[in-house]
């Protein structure tokens, strides 16, 4: 009972956190820099488009996008497609749609000094 208890109340908190930071949504397309050749991201790669258009990879499920760079400069995208789940994890692909690497709840930092991940910014959520 103390487990289901403390995973609510840090879920609700995680909750409320994220969403008091998510300031896009899905109509916001901000006004991007050009990255991976294209002016806007989330309209002009295909593979990205796709994602947001069938909603991550199961319907209803909550997911951000952050645009950020990595290993000194490269520009890439973390996906975070299970926000809503016991698990959630965090995808780093690349602008070609390759999954570059992955990591579950408590192992983000690892993988973010791995790739030397900056920058990131919200650039796409679901999260109402």
């Amino acid at each position: 009972m103390k487990t289901f208890l403390k995973f609510t109340v840090l879920s609700a908190v995680l909750l409320m956190l994220v969403g008091g930071l998510a300031s896009c949504n899905e109509k916001n397309t901000n006004n991007y820099k050009k990255v991976c050749n294209v002016k806007n991201p989330l309209a002009d790669l295909p593979w990205l488009r796709e994602f947001i258009e069938i909603g991550g990879p199961f319907p209803g499920m909550l997911v951000n996008i952050y645009q950020c760079t990595y290993n000194d400069g490269a520009v890439g995208f973390l996906i975070n497609p299970a926000f809503n789940s016991f698990y959630p994890i965090i995808e780093l692909y690349n602008c070609e749609g390759e999954l570059l690497d992955y990591a579950g709840w408590g192992s983000w930092e690892k993988l973010f000094e791995k790739w030397n991940v900056k920058n990131r910014e919200l650039i796409w959520t679901n999260i109402k």
